[in-house]
């Protein structure tokens, strides 16, 4: 399993993306090595390596940065979209999943429940019968939402590129108040957060959506319906 990192030159406007601390969550300990050593050479920090799903609740919450999350997790797990949601609200907001021959409904499955890409690479066949890759494949979330159930208060929003981006309910709300008009302090005193925490969450949608500027984030969702 290897480890793909996207580089270029970031958007005008663009934070610069440095691996300072990394949360990293597989069963198989020669594999969180393996993934460890490339992070390390990507230029991480540090790498919390944790074994399993109640290891990285504990860990997603000890105090420092949080740059990145890469999960060797199935989605098909119970537990997988309540660890997703929960590492959103602690603030991770860079989660990347990571799974052998997972076919489109296991990739559409972990895109629904919010992380934000999926990395596969050769392995069995996946149960929905999907051919394996021949090859280590990288997914943003560009696939038409046709397979797998949508988590309630998901909505599909069309990126610059017109691929469907997926909002969570929370990321919805954000935009209708900044829609109505509310800037971040208000919008962070409406839905019991910090304006830190709102700033952090408009930064993922605009991630997400490519484009950093509030008002084209609300233009898009709105164009989408997902907020009124």
């Amino acid at each position: 399993m290897g480890l793909g990192v996207e580089r270029g030159s970031p958007p005008a406007g663009a934070e610069t993306f440095v691996l300072r601390r990394v949360l990293l969550v597989h069963p198989d300990p020669t594999q969180r090595a393996l993934v460890t050593a490339q992070l390390h050479e990507f230029g991480a920090v540090q790498v919390l390596e944790v074994g399993d799903l109640a290891e990285a609740r504990t860990a997603a919450r000890s105090p420092g940065a949080r740059d990145l999350a890469v999960l060797g997790c199935d989605p098909g797990d119970p537990e997988f979209s309540s660890l997703l949601a929960e590492l959103d609200g602690q603030g991770w907001y860079r989660v990347v999943v990571v799974m052998p021959g997972g076919g489109t409904r296991q990739i559409v499955s972990a895109l629904l429940a919010g992380a934000t890409g999926v990395l596969t690479a050769p392995g069995p066949a996946p149960a929905d019968g999907a051919a394996p890759g021949t090859g280590a494949r990288t997914w943003n979330g560009a696939d038409e939402p046709e397979a797998g159930p949508r988590p309630p208060g998901v909505r599909y929003v069309p990126d610059l590129r017109g691929m469907p981006r997926a909002l969570t309910h929370r990321e919805q709300e954000i935009l209708q108040l900044a829609a109505n008009g509310h800037p971040n302090r208000e919008i962070a005193e409406e839905l019991g957060l910090s304006p830190l925490t709102i700033k952090s969450h408009l930064g993922r949608i605009g991630r997400k959506l490519g484009s950093g500027d509030r008002a084209q984030l609300v233009l898009l969702a709105l164009r989408a319906g997902a907020i009124s």
